[in-house]
């Protein structure tokens, strides 16, 4: 997990000098897959689709700062980020060994208290491998963010269900559907801001679809399942976009079934979704 670091009194001054520029400010914590909680804020400015600030994770009484940067869908109620080393902390050596964040999350005001929630998955500074995976979560009790969105995302229609309630894809951690449908209608798209995200579908070994660049807009594939054994279908990242780590949002529809999921992943880093046969 992230090293500690005990910030001296000269950098809690400067992080709370830049805290009070910040247009907004959010308490909350982060589940690790182990089930480990941390406190977890985040202060940050809007300019556009753009967003930009300071994190802080709080391990056993150490303040682990880093720098954020991403986009924000005040419409579709998304924010997506990534954390990076920050310069201006003291320690910089122990910050190599830090697992950076990177978070999706979505405005949820289907409960008691609106929140901001999502998936995260941890990198070192390299990127090049994985050091965590698990939730955020940011309870609204204060409003602030009604005024980040400015109005609640639009409700689903129909049975439809919204790509920011899907469950997340991450490498190492393929999803597995059992289907005993002949043919699959995949979909993807960018269901947060296009900033580039570029990716590549492989599926039984044979590419269908090369250095795709996700819009807005689903893009469809039609496959042929193989009758009597399993299919796979991999999903290889191109770039990491405007801004990393590349994220998709990927649906598969199989007869009167549709499984959606949040993917997130780097260059190197592919992910999978096994297709079981029912027997």
């Amino acid at each position: 997990m992230k090293a500690f670091l005990r910030p001296t009194l000269l950098y809690i001054l400067l992080l709370s000098a830049l805290n009070g520029r910040a247009q907004y400010r959010l308490a909350g914590w982060v589940t690790m897959g182990t089930g480990t909680r941390y406190s977890y804020s985040i202060s940050f400015s809007v300019s556009g689709h753009k967003i930009k600030g300071r994190s802080a994770t709080l391990i056993d009484y150490e303040v682990n700062p880093a720098l954020i940067a991403g986009t924000i869908d005040r419409a579709r109620g998304t924010m997506n980020f990534t954390e990076s080393k920050d310069p201006s902390a003291p320690g910089n050596t122990l910050l190599n060994f830090f697992c950076y964040f990177s978070l999706r999350l979505h405005y949820n005001t289907s409960g008691p208290v609106p929140v901001l929630e999502g998936d995260l998955i941890g990198h070192p500074d390299n990127g090049k491998a994985i050091c965590a995976t698990g939730k955020a979560y940011f309870p609204d009790s204060n409003k602030i963010l009604k005024g980040v969105f400015r109005k609640a995302p639009p409700a689903p229609t129909g049975n439809e269900v919204p790509a920011a309630d899907a469950p997340a894809l991450l490498p190492g951690k393929p999803a597995i559907i059992t289907t005993a449908a002949t043919h699959a209608q995949l979909q993807l798209w960018d269901d947060t801001i296009e900033d580039g995200d570029m990716v590549s579908i492989i599926y039984n070994g044979k590419q269908v679809l090369q250095h795709y660049t996700l819009k807005a807009g689903k893009k469809m594939l039609d496959l042929a399942l193989s009758p009597g054994k399993a299919d796979t279908l991999q999903l290889r990242a191109d770039n990491q976009g405007s801004t990393p780590p590349n994220t998709a949002a990927i649906s598969i529809g199989l007869g009167a079934d549709t499984h959606t999921y949040l993917a997130t992943t780097r260059p190197g880093q592919p992910l999978y979704i096994i297709l079981k046969k029912d027997k």
